[in-house]
């Protein structure tokens, strides 16, 4: 299964545990030194087509913080398909690396 590789970086950063939307984003710009600066209105769409692809699931935490005043936080996490896949397409950009320099300029 192919992969962007904005989907790929938001699969790497749930590799580790479950996240939430705003944490992806601070994340994927802060790991990228601010080369990806990705919106909201493209993270759900991207989200909700891996959820479709059924690599990662998501749940509904309520949360008692002050901020969240009560409101349910979606948490997503890789599921088993999903480390998988993300695996493979690790694996496939190794062995391009190990083909030769001339690969390098297509990762």
């Amino acid at each position: 299964m192919k992969l962007s590789t904005l989907e790929e970086a938001v699969m790497l950063a749930l590799r580790s545990k479950p996240r939430y939307g705003c944490e992806l984003i601070e994340m994927l710009s802060h790991f990228s030194d601010g080369e990806y600066e990705i919106q909201y209105g493209s993270l759900y769409p991207l989200l909700q087509n891996l959820t479709k692809r059924r690599l990662i699931v998501h749940c509904e935490v309520q949360e008692d913080s002050e901020k969240r005043k009560g409101h349910s936080r979606k948490y997503y996490q890789l599921t088993e398909l999903g480390g998988k896949t993300l695996f493979e397409s690790e694996s496939f950009r190794t062995r391009l690396r190990e083909k030769g320099p001339e690969w390098e300029l297509l990762l």
